[in-house]
């Protein structure tokens, strides 16, 4: 007994070692990445007035915040109706409705009790993600809410419900403060889940301008095609269809984004036919939306490397401008209006071509005529040390951060409905059970003897032929065997044939080849000598308890026969 505790002890300690070791790796690469961009990002930003032309500095907390959903769509497709669904509850100032019931951007977060905070009080806070909002009017803050609700999931995720898109709600003429604010919003997710009606499918002019807009963040999108149990199956594969070649044609993306056919809420389907398809895709969903602590950091390296080249580029601009004689002379005696125009029109666009840099990330001409207008002169040097400081982010950190993100242990949103699902889980009888059971059933053991063992074994010769008639690879089949046949003499029992072929089967059924197997799955002899192993173990630990010696543990099969001979042998001495 005292044996026992001691060993659930260790493993509880371990355990608790492995969640705290892993938390600290989980803000060890976003405080980092936030320490790497105020030490060699920023400076060169402030120097060259990055914000004039591009967006505001980062702040702390969007290094830190939650991952967040973004839902767009026309009106009446179901956007409200799946938060709900994905919260379990409403949301304070929820409005469900089939006409537009509202054009109100809802921010949702957790907070001790549900209530509505304005936006406009909440953009001056230090930690709100999304300081952004204070470039939009006065007008505009009014229609965007922070919507505050006791939802252990809303600890884990945000969520953006935006007003549905009306008809001539997006003018192509020009950008409105509500296409800014799509656009802005759209940039600082982490996804964009785009919603059709399955019933009335359509991509008005409207649908098609929000398109253009997410085109920078078409990676971000999924695609919804809600209420897919208002349609018979041929109806709904007709749309699905159209939904598929209607996108390809909008979005550049090398793969399409993924669609996700559902009915995305509480109520029973009006067409039980389609439960296995929606309940598919609706798993498929839940699990993209699971892991989404694990892409955020992705996101935010991405963005910040983003950030840093354009930041590169127009420093490597401006640093040229600055250094051109021909403004030293010229600035004083020139008028205004000339000098932009000379600067924006001739100029500019000229070094572009000459240092071959990518205009899609400068600021366009247009805009660096109106700051100049502005008195606003932006060419300014960049010194030295930062402009090498910036350079060395680019080439030698963002190296180390990669490392730092690839030692992350994958993390997934644990409450709420994107747990990890328990009644539709695939399970497995993975132990020593269910290969005995799977063995007589398909008399493995009758197979074993009529290939003619001596002395109760076989060789890998007279099971090659055999083993080959599954059809599995050659290279898996030496992977399987290897499992089995630890002490490498080519000779497996009935025991082990019998194991053999279950991982055959099993990798049959599409499961993927154990990298080790676990002491469950061995016979019950071998399990037995693993336990022997651990008690041998633990008793030379507690021999030599007061010795400083390091002792070689033996937690797998491969090594316990060793174990067991050398402590024998010291019995005996």
């Amino acid at each position: 007994l005292h044996r026992k505790a001691k060993m659930a002890y260790n493993l509880t300690q371990k355990q608790n070692e492995e969640k705290e070791a892993a938390l600290s790796k989980r803000f060890l690469f976003t405080k980092m990445l936030n320490e790497y961009y105020k030490e060699k990002i920023l400076p060169v930003e402030s120097c060259i007035n990055f914000d004039l032309y591009c967006s505001l500095p980062l702040l702390d907390c969007e290094f830190s915040c939650n991952p967040t959903i973004l839902f767009l769509g026309q009106h009446s497709v179901g956007k409200t109706s799946m938060i709900r669904f994905l919260l379990n509850t409403d949301y304070p100032g929820m409005r469900i409705a089939p006409e537009p019931s509202n054009d109100i951007f809802n921010i949702i977060i957790y907070g001790n009790d549900a209530r509505i905070i304005p936006s406009n009080i909440m953009v001056n806070n230090t930690n709100f993600p999304f300081p952004g909002l204070t470039q939009f009017s006065n007008q505009c803050l009014k229609r965007c809410v922070i919507a505050s609700c006791p939802v252990p999931l809303l600890k884990h995720v945000t969520i953006i419900d935006t007003p549905g898109i009306l008809e001539n709600s997006l003018q192509s003429q020009g950008p409105t403060e509500f296409e800014q604010m799509i656009r802005y919003f759209a940039g600082k997710v982490d996804r964009i889940l785009l919603m059709f009606d399955a019933l009335r499918f359509d991509l008005s002019e409207s649908m098609n301008r929000l398109l253009y807009i997410l085109q920078p963040f078409e990676d971000k999108i999924l695609l919804i095609l809600n209420k897919g149990d208002t349609c018979d199956p041929i109806a709904l594969s007709h749309v699905r269809s159209t939904l598929i070649w209607s996108m390809s044609r909008k979005l550049h993306t090398v793969e399409m984004p993924k669609v996700y056919v559902g009915s995305f809420w509480d109520k029973p389907l009006r067409n039980p036919v389609h439960q296995q398809l929606f309940q598919a895709d609706l798993s498929r969903l839940f699990e993209e939306l699971r892991c989404l602590p694990r892409t955020t950091n992705i996101r935010r390296l991405k963005d910040v490397l983003k950030r840093a080249n354009q930041v590169m580029l127009f420093a490597t601009l401006t640093n040229k401008m600055h250094n051109m004689r021909y403004f030293a002379g010229c600035i004083p005696r020139m008028k205004k209006r000339t000098l932009a125009k000379i600067v924006s029109h001739e100029i500019y666009p000229k070094l572009i071509n000459l240092l071959h840099l990518q205009t899609a990330d400068l600021p366009t001409r247009d805009l660096i005529y109106n700051l100049m207008l502005k008195d606003i002169w932006i060419f300014k040097k960049v010194s030295k040390k930062d402009f090498q400081q910036l350079s060395d982010f680019l080439h030698n950190d963002m190296t180390h951060l990669l490392q730092v993100l690839r030692a992350e242990v994958p993390e997934k949103i644990p409450c709420g409905r994107l747990q990890d699902p328990l009644l539709n889980r695939d399970y497995e009888n993975y132990d020593w059970n269910a290969v005995n059971e799977e063995a007589e059933k398909q008399g493995w053991r009758s197979e074993f003897h009529l290939l003619g063992p001596k002395n109760g074994l076989l060789h890998a010769v007279q099971l090659t032929e055999a083993l080959q008639k599954s059809g599995l690879p050659r290279l898996v089949l030496d992977q399987i065997w290897r499992l089995i046949d630890q002490d490498n003499d080519n000779m497996i029992n009935e025991d082990q044939f019998c194991l053999v072929k279950y991982l055959i089967n099993r990798t049959l059924r599409g499961r993927p080849v154990p990298s080790q197997l676990s002491n469950c799955m061995l016979p019950l002899q071998s399990q037995d000598n693993f336990c022997a192993c651990k008690e041998a173990e633990m008793d030379m630990e507690e021999s030599i308890s007061d010795e400083s010696e390091p002792i070689q543990p033996c937690f797998t099969p491969q090594n316990q026969l060793s174990v067991l001979q050398s402590h024998k042998k010291e019995g005996e001495k």
